[in-house]
């Protein structure tokens, strides 16, 4: 039996194992953040999972519902990704400030899940939207310049039409 309050790491580790077809968000530093705000004001009752180095993002935030929870893990990690159950999510969001970590993660999720729709974000000018453009799982969207507005945007008309 655990408490909540008193294990929350662990306690998240079990939340998370519940969820299918949620979404996922790796790096939680300030793009993740908004990205996180907005989709909860849009979506209250959304499955999310966070990923971060960092414990305790959701007190962080405000944010307090059953349906959030945090992977306290390297979001690079096959380990990280397993327990935020990427296998099971429609959304994978990788918002690290690194570019390199969210490409490893991005490709080690589709490897978890090919069905689900994946986000590497990474900035235009990186010559990665190319290579990134060519893939119908991965969903290029770019940063820096109200990215998680433009994002969340792109993943409701995407998925008002399905």
């Amino acid at each position: 039996y655990l408490r909540k309050g008193e294990r929350r790491e662990e306690w998240d580790l079990l939340v998370a194992q519940t969820f299918t077809k949620h979404t996922v968000i790796c790096g939680v530093g300030e793009l993740g953040r908004a990205v996180i705000q907005r989709l909860i004001a849009s979506n209250p009752s959304a499955q999310v999972v966070l990923v971060d180095t960092r414990p305790n993002i959701l007190a962080e935030l405000g944010l307090s519902s059953p349906n959030l929870c945090q992977v306290h893990a390297d979001m690079t990690t096959q380990t990280a990704l397993e327990a935020a159950k990427c296998q099971e999510a429609s959304l994978i969001i990788l918002t690290s400030g690194n570019d390199a970590y969210n490409l490893e993660a991005g490709f080690k999720a589709f490897r978890l899940n090919p069905k689900a729709e994946i986000c590497p974000l990474v900035p235009e000018r990186s010559g990665l939207t190319d290579i990134l453009a060519q893939s119908p799982t991965f969903t290029f969207s770019p940063i820096y310049e109200r990215a998680a507005d433009a994002l969340l945007e792109h993943i409701t008309k995407t998925r008002s039409k399905g």
